[in-house]
């Protein structure tokens, strides 16, 4: 996602944030007693926030998690949410005080030492989870999804058993699902390691391999898979893919399973070490006829056409032919279909083949100015189309001339993205620099020869500014 688009979703993000403050409802009532009963009453679990009024995370947690519109809708509607307050001070106020009692019998039963402590309870009073410290949005919410589940309890008891050496394998999977949703993923990971070696490579039922369950969580966790793992020898003895994608009902999952280990093995653990490319010029004809062999089922061109020329391949890296900095392969490929996206006026695709591919990875000036050119194309026709995203076509072209050096074109580009938005800012009565903070903000780095977007664009190592 570009700087232009994230400034402005941060902007609205930010806006809510502060609009729906307090969005979780903490109870008013005075006693656990009250609270204990109100929840067996109205069937809702119950939430303790164990805090101290001296706790720094304590009033983050306050600040960013329980302020946001989105966990005040997952708990309101479940949940009857307690503030217990671990402290006792003189300005504390009369609610505070009438759960004194309260609150030091609960801080020794749930021991609520380490702040804040989270405690999760089932609506009879039974603990189903707890956890300690800040949590972020998508662990907090984790938490609640993972203890309001009809399977709380059951995976609770069984979690305890496992840790304890209790493993019932058969229904590891499930189990796996249920500590996934609590994002503790690397006990999840070793949870499928110990699955995945110690119970179902030892399996000889191909029904009881080619399950749906066990390619959902190789899916989930692809990348410890292994050409030596029995889901993917089994998966890999059919040449027709559909075949083996019908025994689990799951389309396509058997080429996106295999594709993955074949890449990795045949391709990254030949080509490179520790992601450093160590075969600059591999013999792609014969690493074809080899992984064709060993994986019929599989289109090796498409293979290999990820594993080179994605700007983010399968294995999460970087495509081959970018980290080798081949950009005749690399111009071979996208030129033809950026002439197809301007016959069709697809300007979007235009666009993102400029930014994603050119303006943040490609560092060789004479595809940097045919990038450039492309940008002219799509500028021009959508001017004549007055296409809402002439903002950010703007700021594909004035990266790119930036990284060609030419300040003066670049900071061009930056005040014409900003001239459209201002203008679409007071066309809707809005004030004038609404949402505009990013725009400048590029303008000045340019302006005073910064490299802009450095978390995205890779520039040329002997990069400098024209003068």
């Amino acid at each position: 996602m570009k700087i232009m688009e994230r400034t402005i979703i941060l902007l609205s993000l930010v806006t809510t944030t502060i609009i729906a403050r307090a969005q979780v409802e903490f109870t008013k009532l005075t006693s656990w007693k009250a609270v204990l009963g109100h929840a067996k009453k109205e069937n809702k679990y119950i939430f303790i926030d164990g805090y101290a009024t001296w706790c720094g995370p304590c009033k983050m947690m306050d600040d960013t998690i329980y302020s946001l519109k989105g966990v005040g809708e997952l708990m309101n509607e479940k949940f009857i949410s307690v503030k217990v307050q671990t402290d006792q001070n003189a300005t504390d106020d009369e609610f505070v005080r009438a759960w004194y009692n309260d609150a030091a019998r609960l801080t020794k039963k749930y021991q609520l030492n380490i702040l804040p402590s989270l405690v999760f309870l089932s609506p009879d009073g039974e603990v189903l989870h707890s956890a300690v410290g800040f949590q972020n949005a998508y662990h907090f919410a984790g938490l609640i999804r993972y203890v309001t589940c009809p399977e709380a309890k059951q995976n609770k008891k069984l979690l305890e058993g496992y840790l304890h050496g209790k493993k019932n394998y058969p229904g590891l999977p499930k189990l796996i699902q249920g500590v996934r949703s609590l994002r503790n993923d690397s006990l999840a990971r070793e949870m499928v390691k110990d699955y995945v070696k110690n119970h179902l490579n030892h399996q000889t039922d191909r029904s009881k391999i080619l399950t749906k369950e066990n390619t959902e969580l190789a899916q989930q966790y692809i990348d410890m898979l292994s050409s030596k793992d029995k889901l993917i020898i089994e998966l890999n003895k059919e040449r027709d893919s559909k075949k083996t994608d019908s025994l689990i009902n799951s389309p396509t999952v058997t080429v996106r399973l295999l594709s993955y280990v074949a890449e990795k093995e045949e391709l990254e653990e030949r080509l490179c070490r520790n992601e450093e490319v160590i075969n600059r010029k591999p013999d792609w004809n014969q690493l074809e006829t080899v992984i064709h062999k060993k994986y019929p089922a599989i289109d090796v061109k498409v293979l290999l056409m990820d594993y080179c020329l994605s700007e983010i391949n399968m294995l999460d890296r970087r495509g081959f032919y970018f980290r080798v900095e081949n950009w005749q392969e690399i111009n071979k490929f996208y030129q033809p279909l950026m002439v197809d996206a301007v016959a069709k006026d697809n300007l979007d695709g235009i666009n993102n083949y400029c930014w994603y591919t050119y303006a943040c990875l490609v560092n060789d000036k004479s595809s940097l100015e045919a990038a450039s050119k492309w940008m002219d194309t799509c500028l021009t026709i959508a001017t004549q189309k007055m296409s809402k995203f002439l903002p950010i076509y703007w700021d594909t072209k004035s990266v790119i001339e930036y990284k060609l050096g030419d300040r003066q074109k670049a900071i061009e580009g930056q005040e014409m993205a900003l001239k459209f938005v201002q203008g679409d800012n007071l066309a809707n009565n809005r004030d004038k620099n609404f949402r505009c903070k990013g725009i400048y903000a590029i303008i000045g780095q340019m302006k005073r020869g910064e490299k802009v977007h450095t978390d995205e664009v890779t520039y040329p190592k002997d990069w400098k500014l024209l003068e």
